[in-house]
């Protein structure tokens, strides 16, 4: 797992490379891949953290919603999901749908980072928010329509192989070969559109 995890970020590294027509300045190419390294744990952090928040606001609503319900007793937990009605059902299931695309819109801001990270030659994660201002919507939906093809054909090799390491090979293969390149590919596309070039982007030497 962690040598695979490996040749991914060291694939994105030379990937980014290419995409954002830059060759190391700093290094040999491990050093992004060092860089895109931290990348991958601040993203995964700043992700995690947005979804938390969001779980803590989703149960504070779901607790106000059952504390207007019938037979809602504060002491007793478990007459809480029994006082929410349907009506408040749908409250509950509106305002969880809201907090996920809250929390994918909120990645999708900070989505560019390896490549401005490998066109900087420095870790930028969140300082990538102001840059992607205005492009979180149409980030995301571009990177759940570049997801599609590959996760159907994922889904279709697991659903018509039983599971075995040939099944499995074949999935990582769509996943490297197809859907990586894709990916940042797309980012190289915004990373361009939003005018981040390396000179921008870069630090004054």
């Amino acid at each position: 797992m962690l040598i695979a995890v490996g040749l991914a970020i060291y694939g994105q590294a030379g990937l980014c490379e290419a995409a954002v027509e830059v060759t190391p300045s700093t290094g040999p190419r491990w050093r992004d891949a060092r860089r895109l390294l931290a990348v991958w744990v601040l993203t995964a952090l700043f992700v995690a953290i947005m979804s938390m928040l969001a779980l803590v606001a989703l149960l504070a609503l779901a607790y106000g919603v059952a504390s207007s319900g019938r037979g809602f007793v504060a002491a007793s937990p478990a007459t809480w999901a029994r006082a929410v009605d349907q009506r408040g059902r749908w409250v509950v299931d509106l305002a969880a749908i809201i907090a996920a695309l809250g929390v994918a819109l909120a990645w999708a801001r900070i989505s560019l980072a390896p490549s401005i990270t490998v066109a900087a030659s420095r870790v930028i994660v969140l300082s990538s928010w102001a840059m992607t201002r205005g492009a979180g919507a149409p980030i995301l939906l571009a990177c759940l329509g570049v997801a599609a093809a590959p996760g159907a054909l994922m889904w279709t090799i697991g659903g018509f192989f039983h599971p075995s390491m040939a099944s499995r090979l074949a999935q990582g293969c769509v996943l490297g070969g197809l859907w990586f390149p894709q990916s940042v590919g797309l980012m190289a596309f915004f990373q361009s559109r939003l005018g981040l070039s390396p000179a921008r982007v870069s630090p004054p030497q």
